[in-house]
């Protein structure tokens, strides 16, 4: 199967923590053969249920290092719906989870639709903003690009959860994507004007 196909793009790939890559950002996957056992064919069964397991794991790994980002006290799942094809919802996706605005109001526990919003409108993504629904934490706070009303003191207590979701449906399609990402703290900043190389 090509490298470009969708199947590889699902977990490492779909990790920022602040758009930046590093020269150690690399998962190896190696099978010598040694431990014995019957050769698994590509679209055996024996095959469908190592290639879940590996996907598990990765997905696992992922989340893993999208939480263990610099200085994050917060995981940030971002799911992009209705997309009008798989290259607009992963360009919404990474301009929200690249945000620093939206990183910084998740940080601040502030329930700022209006910035994932802002993020969504300037990646180059056909957007209008009248077709847009948008959840925090799985409350809705914005639909058909209008402010819905909702409980300030529930969603205090939502940002207090290890995992904020975020959710958007752009209203153009059927296509979707997620990032995972961090929220964007003083600590980041300490830790990265304190380095020194």
């Amino acid at each position: 199967m090509p490298r470009s196909s969708p199947r590889f793009r699902v977990s490492f790939n779909k990790v920022t923590v602040d758009s930046d890559t590093s020269t150690n950002d690399t998962c190896v996957l190696l099978a010598t053969g040694r431990a014995g056992g019957e050769q698994i064919d590509e679209g055996s069964v024996g095959f469908e249920v190592v290639a879940a397991a590996i996907r598990a794991v990765c997905n696992h790994l992922a989340r893993e290092v999208a939480a263990d980002g610099e200085g994050s006290t917060k995981l940030v799942t971002v799911n992009v719906m209705g997309a009008a094809d798989q290259g607009d919802a992963d360009a919404v996706a990474r301009s929200i989870a690249n945000s620093p605005l939206v990183k910084t109001a998740i940080f601040g526990h502030d329930a700022n639709w209006g910035r994932v919003a802002a993020a969504a409108g300037k990646c180059g993504v056909k957007f209008d903003q009248y077709g847009v629904d948008i959840d925090l934490m799985g409350v809705p706070v914005c639909r058909k690009g209008l402010t819905v009303p909702m409980d300030e003191d529930d969603m205090l207590r939502r940002f207090e959860e290890p995992e904020i979701t975020i959710a958007i449906d752009l209203g153009q399609g059927h296509s979707s994507s997620r990032i995972w990402t961090c929220d964007l703290t003083h600590d980041y900043v300490t830790i990265n004007g304190d380095y020194r190389t």
